[in-house]
């Protein structure tokens, strides 16, 4: 918003600012606003704002009343622009809201490698990140844990598991987990502030995890604060898979 009042009633939002009123999420904090002025061609940054050069009208939409460009287009201009797990989380959050349909991801894939500029470098780290992503991740949380599992050799057999008991009923859900090899789960939930805003909310998790060691299953609970290549989450994961494979 202060890209477009930056630059009045003409300005369209584009990359990361186009994503922000997109509604995706995981986008740094650091990152600059971006906005771009049809019928001029670019023009000159002010007051922290990047003005870039004019995009093809075709993929202009409107965001809540914001004039932006479309979610492969600004997907595209961001994604270049971050780290591989970064890039990860942000494109995960647009899948996980649908913004991509169809072959949509394979538009922003082409349209990436086609844009210019110094961001170009970063594509070979990306490519990791296409073949990774997922929109059953339901938070950039729990794509850069993914990324940081992946990244210290730990593949996870899958995400979003579900735990029944004998009667088939829905235990719990396992945010990522790895199957071993006695056909039990070890499982990995990843908790958040936003997640326990009350009390009733962690005794229910606390129930819920009750349940699922009932079947033999492990639960283990991580925090931001303990993701990272060489973090706890990491540490304990490999620990208990040597000693449980």
């Amino acid at each position: 918003m202060i890209a477009l009042l930056a630059y009045g009633p003409n300005a369209i939002a584009i990359g990361p600012s186009a994503l922000a009123l997109h509604g995706v999420q995981g986008l740094p904090a650091t990152m600059s606003p971006e906005v771009t002025v049809p019928g001029g061609g670019p023009r000159r940054d002010r007051g922290g704002v990047r003005c870039r050069e004019c995009v093809v009208p075709e993929t202009v939409v409107s965001a809540d009343g914001f004039r932006t460009v479309d979610p492969v287009v600004s997907l595209a201009q961001t994604l270049v622009q971050l780290a591989p797990r970064e890039a990860l989380g942000v494109l995960d959050s647009a899948l996980h809201l649908e913004l991509l349909r169809g072959e949509s991801l394979t538009q922003v894939r082409r349209l990436a490698h086609r844009l210019r500029g110094p961001s170009r470098h970063r594509l070979p780290e990306l490519e990791a990140v296409w073949e990774m992503a997922d929109g059953r991740r339901a938070s950039p949380l729990e794509s850069w844990a993914y990324w940081d599992l992946v990244a210290a050799g730990l593949q996870p057999t899958d995400i979003q598991v579900e735990i029944r008991d004998p009667q088939r009923r829905l235990v719990a859900r396992g945010d990522i987990g790895f199957l071993r090899r006695d056909g039990t789960w070890l499982l990995i939930e990843l908790q958040s502030r936003q997640n326990h805003s009350d009390v009733d909310a962690v005794i229910d998790d606390g129930e819920r995890r009750d349940d699922v060691m009932l079947e033999e299953h492990t639960v283990l609970e991580f925090w931001a604060i303990h993701l990272g290549v060489r973090g706890r989450m990491v540490q304990r994961v490999a620990q208990h898979l040597e000693r449980r494979p």
